[in-house]
């Protein structure tokens, strides 16, 4: 990178640093996230900075952040935790199947969902395919049925 890119650069970091923090921010409503992003895309922009073919560079790293928090929402849609960690409940002993610590009031589709996502750490796509419904759809499945167990287990005073 020669002299005139650098200072090229540092003035368009100087610029729209802080105006792409605060989109990203409003973004993900996760300062730290925002900010690491913001730098994320600079830096894609120094890395890429003779090879884009791009004459508004300002909305370059609009695009490349936007892209940066949709691939971030996918990794963390994708990242499969265990059902202890959206009930506040101990672990599940050894040996034991998550349909015998359900409660009883959840439909046989809601217990499904809830084993095939965090006992078999099936993905949303993987279980929507079997369901054949979308994956938006069956995150909100999802959604529903921990909301249910949640609030059946809190009744019962279980956990």
């Amino acid at each position: 990178m020669d002299k005139e890119q650098e200072h090229f650069l540092s003035q368009l970091f100087d610029q729209q640093f802080i105006a792409l923090y605060k989109y990203l921010y409003h973004r993900t409503r996760d300062s730290e996230l925002a900010y690491d992003l913001a730098q994320e895309a600079f830096a894609r922009l120094c890395s890429k900075i003779d090879d884009i073919g791009h004459t508004n560079l300002a909305g370059w790293l609009y695009v490349t952040a936007n892209n940066l928090v949709n691939n971030h929402r996918k990794r963390k849609d994708n990242q499969i935790g265990c059902l202890d960690d959206y009930l506040d409940m101990p672990s599940l002993p050894q040996g034991t199947e998550l349909w015998e610590l359900l409660p009883p009031h959840l439909s046989e589709e809601e217990c499904q969902l809830l084993v095939w996502r965090f006992q078999e750490d099936l993905s949303y796509e993987t279980i929507s395919s079997r369901l054949n419904i979308s994956a938006a759809a069956c995150r909100n499945r999802v959604y529903r049925a921990l909301n249910k167990c949640r609030g059946l287990l809190k009744k019962d005073d279980l956990f």
